[in-house]
């Protein structure tokens, strides 16, 4: 069952939520907008802040984010979801989880940075087809789900409250599941595909990106063309993400980004910072 926000006590006014990351450090600077089970904290030791959600210890969101910090998983370059530091059992149903306070994609999007622009897409791509790999649909993609570590500039995927882990990639399922505005035309119609719905909030979340660009330059061209297939009316002929990162350029332009011989999203060989193992702690 989905854990519903409205149903969680505001992370502040619950004592034993405040005593929780009192007693491994973190100091509760704000609750975040309408979002009262989710604020900023700051631990004075490491001089750094981190986000802090309120979760149920048995909710789908804990088992997907347990499951995606593996070791193994982790390890993949491939995988963009957001780290989880540690979690906290805060009470006998509930518990926080602790995540590194990184800057909103929305607020970082430039239109004078075309390269930065087209490698963020790539890694949006490459880390919503890393999910569907392991047979998990987001069903909540979106700009506000995307965040952005300044330091090494790799894009996570937050906020797994509406995520479904499937029994196999075609499976189907029924039910409205997103946010209006960036669900696919199916969902809630009739029993659909999430993975195939994910694609179609991948298709949008490129050509709103691009839109901030200027002219249709041969590159936002070549975007556009694949946004516009992810966004097609029926799922069935839209591509799987996976296929989109080993799909060789068509274009023949000679003042391409990147050489057009190579792959539609080059593979980044930026290093990245190691992530901290995840640790589950107790508070008694």
């Amino acid at each position: 069952m989905l854990d519903d926000p409205e149903q969680l006590p505001m992370i502040q006014e619950h004592e034993g939520n405040c005593r929780s990351l009192r007693l491994r450090g973190y100091c509760i600077r704000a609750t975040i907008g309408n979002h009262p089970h989710v604020a900023r904290v700051w631990k004075p030791d490491q001089d750094e802040e981190f986000m802090v959600k309120l979760v149920k210890r048995d909710s789908t969101e804990v088992v997907l984010l347990r499951y995606l910090n593996s070791p193994e998983l982790r390890s993949d370059p491939r995988n963009h979801t957001i780290p989880v530091v540690e979690i906290i059992d805060a009470s006998a149903d509930l518990c926080i989880l602790v995540m590194p306070k990184f800057e909103p994609y929305p607020l970082l999007v430039d239109r004078r940075n075309l390269d930065a622009l087209h490698d963020y897409v790539r890694q949006i791509v490459e880390g919503v087809a890393f999910l569907h790999e392991h047979n998990i649909s987001h069903l909540d993609l979106k700009p506000t789900n995307i965040v952005v570590d300044v330091s090494t500039q790799k894009v996570y995927i937050i906020d797994f409250g509406l995520a479904r882990r499937l029994q196999y990639e075609d499976a189907q399922i029924s039910g409205y599941a997103g946010t209006e505005g960036w669900t696919a035309p199916e969902v809630g119609e009739h029993r659909y595909s999430p993975i195939r719905a994910d694609c179609w909030a991948a298709g949008k979340l490129i050509q709103d990106t691009f839109k901030l660009c200027g002219p249709l330059g041969p590159e936002r061209k070549h975007l556009n063309k694949i946004a516009i297939r992810l966004l097609d009316q029926d799922p069935g002929q839209r591509p799987a993400l996976k296929d989109l990162l080993n799909v060789p350029r068509t274009d023949e332009h000679d003042d391409a980004l990147y050489p057009k011989e190579s792959m539609l999203f080059t593979h980044s060989l930026r290093l990245t910072i190691p992530l901290p193992q995840l640790t589950t702690v107790m508070v008694a």
